[in-house]
């Protein structure tokens, strides 16, 4: 990916983009590599910008791989970032700089008029390696892409940064009088003179001549009789700029991506060109199609993460079971010494009391341990447990039959035989504590292996996001019988669902649980059979607290939409995200409590979707999930390696493999859920 984008390209880009983004809200950043993706919530949607130093900025409709853990200057960014809203975005006087200022908008008190107070500033830099600059409302840098001093700024934390100085005149605000002093003063060739002295790419000084019939091997101050027509040819070369008429396009060289246009220009003539609506659409696909596929660098390092995380857990698993050994040695050694001691207590006090009596008649070491050897050699005697003394530490080592140990002999042998068992018993709790360990280590292995096992994506190309319908922002499902059912998935998208999509024909439902999603049944004025309604309260029962305690079936009721009102009767009040039934109920007992996910496939795209309980031809290999102790990121995995093993078609299994897991977690209900078998 050889092209940057010129001062042309950013200026069309920001002309772009400028008004969608003003007063939007940065929701989300991500860094992949040099690439930053700044997620905004605009007015007329969700917005991702993708800004890559020092080559590119654009609107992107591509779907990108998101790393696990950002960079540290992406976390730096987020928290410095995040809600605020873009006062202002800007190119900074014609050069290849873009100024992104955040902060809040304030409410005049007087007028209807807003006033963005300004917080912090994003400034991305597209020359040289390129960087990506934070800094406070007052220009002090906070944290950078690129630490860097130059000559004439500095870019470090905690100092005042400062733009750069552009280079030459800026053509935007250029004069007759001023471009022929310019050739004037020139020695150089016309092109040269044209990119140094007005901080343009040698493609646009080239169009300039070309335009003007002016040789493009002409030195500046030889063509001075032809500088007016340059100057006509400069203007007519800006007039699309100044007036935000673009005619943008990607140029092929070859069949290959060679650069984008936001104008026509003749210099492109002779090559192939793709014409687009906008010059962000245009770059997407030019930047994009060409991307050495991050996903491709990612899937590689996750398999080595994969693979060294199974490796470091069998090592740990092999250090608990080796720990665990020693434990239960140990645990069974300290009570074998305490059973001898009991087992031959007369014969240890004997000893004991002849050392200790011994030592206090003032007879020496030499002495004592002669006649306990004397001693050993009479049948039956208490010397003959005795292997040796040690009298520097008050140790004797006992040997009784093949086992030796020391004891302390100025401590009672009871006392002794006792503080081995309760050594056993420690090491009993400690083997106990172990087993939990390795058990814990056995289900991080399995998990290991699980997600090692899963088939990794063949990436080939990106591609753009799938677009959403608009029911999908609920819990939805079509039902059995072809009706559209939705779930809220909070208080707020509760009352969106009956307030703006439910009709008084349509059926509404609810769980008998605390914290269940209103579900609306879409009629269309159509007879709902019973089969649909009982779809409806098991998406009802399964996205309630029924769901969380572990119910596998649980009660519901289902009226219809005239009889939902917000409007209590007198006297009373509504808790917000409560509604008001009128009239009867109709009850429905023992719900279960299960879903079934499967997948659809859409042009280019596979995605998860909710099942109904008949199979659906559009819906394929349905897995039934229940309430269960199974993490979502582990069932989603399970869904997806049952998918797998039923299909074979080589494509179709690559799309599956390319589902975010994401998609399939946020169908799994309360995070947590096990497959119905």
């Amino acid at each position: 990916m050889k092209y940057s984008m010129s001062n042309f390209d950013i200026l069309a880009i920001i002309s772009e983009i400028r008004s969608k983004l003003i007063e939007a809200r940065i929701q989300k950043i991500y860094q992949i590599g040099n690439i930053f993706i700044f997620k905004f919530k605009t007015e007329t949607g969700k917005m991702n910008l993708l800004v890559e130093t020092p080559n590119r900025i654009h609107i992107t409709e591509y779907e990108r791989g998101k790393p696990k853990i950002p960079p540290n200057f992406c976390i730096k960014l987020r928290k410095s970032t995040k809600n605020l809203r873009v006062c202002d975005v800007y190119q900074h006087n014609f050069d290849r700089v873009i100024v992104l200022e955040l902060g809040y908008i304030q409410s005049e008190e007087e007028t209807s008029d807003s006033k963005p107070i300004i917080t912090f500033k994003v400034i991305f830099e597209f020359f040289d390696k390129g960087n990506v600059i934070l800094t406070d409302e007052n220009n002090i840098v906070i944290s950078a892409s690129r630490y860097k001093t130059m000559r004439d700024r500095r870019i470090i934390p905690n100092r005042a940064f400062s733009l750069p100085t552009t280079s030459g005149q800026n053509i935007m605000n250029l004069s007759l009088e001023n471009f022929k002093n310019m050739l004037q003063n020139s020695n150089k060739r016309i092109i040269p003179t044209l990119v140094s002295n007005l901080n343009i790419g040698p493609n646009y000084a080239q169009e300039i001549c070309i335009r003007a019939n002016v040789d493009l091997q002409a030195s500046s101050n030889s063509i001075l009789d032809k500088s007016k027509e340059i100057f006509i040819e400069i203007e007519n070369l800006l007039r699309p700029f100044k007036e935000k008429q673009f005619t943008p396009q990607i140029i092929y060289k070859n069949s290959d991506f060679y650069a984008i246009s936001p104008i026509d220009m003749q210099i492109f003539q002779e090559f192939k060109q793709k014409k687009f609506k906008t010059i962000n659409e245009a770059a997407d696909e030019f930047y994009s199609l060409q991307e050495e596929t991050i996903e491709k660098k990612q899937i590689q390092e996750q398999i080595s993460e994969s693979k060294a995380k199974i490796t470091r857990l069998e090592r740990i698993l092999n250090d608990q079971k080796q720990q665990l050994q020693a434990l239960i040695s140990k645990g069974e050694k300290f009570k074998k010494y305490g059973d001898l001691i009991y087992q031959n207590l007369g014969l240890i006090q004997q000893l004991f009391e002849f050392v200790n009596s011994s030592r206090k008649n003032k007879i020496s070491w030499d002495e004592i341990i002669s006649k306990l050897e004397k001693e050993k050699k009479e049948d039956g005697s208490f010397a003959q447990i005795m292997n040796k003394i040690i009298p520097n530490n008050a140790l004797v080592e006992l040997k009784i039959g093949d086992t030796s140990f020391q004891i302390d002999f100025t401590d009672s042998p009871t006392q002794i035989a006792n503080n081995f068992y309760q050594k056993s018993k420690k090491m009993l709790k400690k083997k106990l504590g172990a087993e939990k360990a390795i058990q814990n280590t056995l289900k991080k292995l399995e998990t290991a292996k699980l997600e090692d096992s899963i088939e990794k994506p063949i990436i080939e190309k990106p591609r753009k996001k799938r677009t959403q319908k608009w029911f999908e922002k609920f819990h939805w499902l079509k039902s059995s019988n072809g009706f559209l059912i939705l779930g809220g998935k909070d208080v707020k998208t509760n009352e969106i669902i009956v307030k703006k999509y439910m009709n008084d024909n349509d059926i509404f439902l609810h769980a008998s649980f605390a914290g269940a999603p209103a579900v609306i049944i879409q009629t269309e004025g159509k007879e709902v059979p019973e089969e649909s309604i009982l779809e409806g309260a098991q998406l009802a029962i399964s996205y309630s607290g029924a769901w969380k305690a572990g119910y596998s079936q649980a009660d519901a009721f289902w009226v219809k939409g005239s009889q939902v009102t917000f409007t209590p009767p007198s006297g009373e009040y509504r808790k917000k995200g409560s509604f008001i039934i009128q009239g009867t109920k109709n009850i429905l007992k023992s719900i279960p409590a299960t879903i079934k996910i499967g997948f659809k496939i859409e042009d280019e795209y596979v995605y998860p979707v909710i099942s109904p309980n008949i199979e659906s031809k559009d819906i394929l290999f349905p897995v039934e999930i229940c309430p269960g102790d199974l993490k979502s990121s582990i069932l989603a995995k399970e869904i997806i390696s049952y998918w797998l093993s039923n299909v074979k078609d080589s494509k179709l299994r690559n799309k599956i493999r390319r589902i975010n897991i994401d998609e399939i977690q946020r169908l799994i209900p309360t995070g947590k859920g096990k497959i119905n078998i």
